[in-house]
């Protein structure tokens, strides 16, 4: 299929050598990754939510995102830690089943509610947990975190963290991220935090907690990484736009 291709856009040198050294294909240049663009025009275009916005109350959120059963159990362990008490947390399953939400939900011992349950702001503000059992939602949610938890990464492979990293906050994820480049840069400059049980990730946001440097570096590093990144896009369009013309 590539040898139908007119030019090849590469995320990385890696890439482009792999094509030029291994295969032979010289119609290949570094364009970067679209998804900075993405991620960036959508935290510009996000609009509030105000029952999120209510039930954060400028506490501190802790958002597990398109989580599955491992990820929610360290969710659990989270919300039982004594130490941990001033989190908040929101939990956006990948299987937003109803039967599946509700059981989660029951383990909270009465302290969370689905946000399909929740009539307004003033009810979001009685609870400690919410569990979104809707679609669409989580691009936005990540806007009122301060530490996610991105699910996929103890089974096939970890799912989108640019999503949550864009906001500035610690990323944390299962070993299972290997095949993602941005994951790789985003632990080289410590945004992304590989965990691999629940008491590992409870005490590494306890280190967080306790020191607001390391959180302060983290956003620095995260707002420089993603403007370094920028206009992927662009570099396309203009490619496009001289073989079209």
């Amino acid at each position: 299929m590539l040898n139908y291709c007119t030019h090849i856009f590469c995320q990385d040198e890696a890439s482009i050598r792999l094509l030029k050294d291994k295969l032979n294909f010289t119609n290949a240049s570094l364009s970067g990754d679209t998804r900075y663009d993405t991620v960036l025009q959508a935290k510009q275009l996000t609009k509030e939510l105000p029952i999120i916005n209510a039930f954060k109350n400028e506490e501190l959120v802790f958002i597990g995102g398109s989580t599955y059963a491992k990820e929610d159990e360290f969710i659990l362990n989270l919300f039982n830690k004594e130490a941990l008490s001033e989190l908040k947390f929101i939990v956006v399953p990948h299987d937003i089943d109803i039967n599946y939400c509700q059981n989660l939900k029951n383990r909270f011992n009465n302290q969370a509610a689905l946000y399909s349950e929740l009539i307004g702001e003033k009810e979001a503000t009685n609870y400690r947990v919410l569990i979104i059992d809707k679609v669409g939602l989580l691009l936005q949610l990540y806007n009122y975190a301060d530490f996610a938890l991105v699910g996929g990464g103890f089974g096939k492979g970890i799912h989108n963290t640019l999503e949550a990293a864009v906001q500035g906050i610690p990323v944390f994820g299962g070993p299972n991220w290997q095949k993602s480049i941005e994951v790789k840069e985003l632990q080289d400059i410590d945004c992304f935090i590989e965990v691999n049980s629940a008491k590992d990730l409870a005490e590494k946001i306890k280190t967080l907690l306790k020191n607001k440097a390391v959180l302060l570096d983290i956003k620095e590093n995260s707002k420089k990484h993603f403007e370094e990144k920028i206009g992927a896009t662009n570099k396309i369009y203009k490619q496009l736009s001289s073989i079209i013309n």
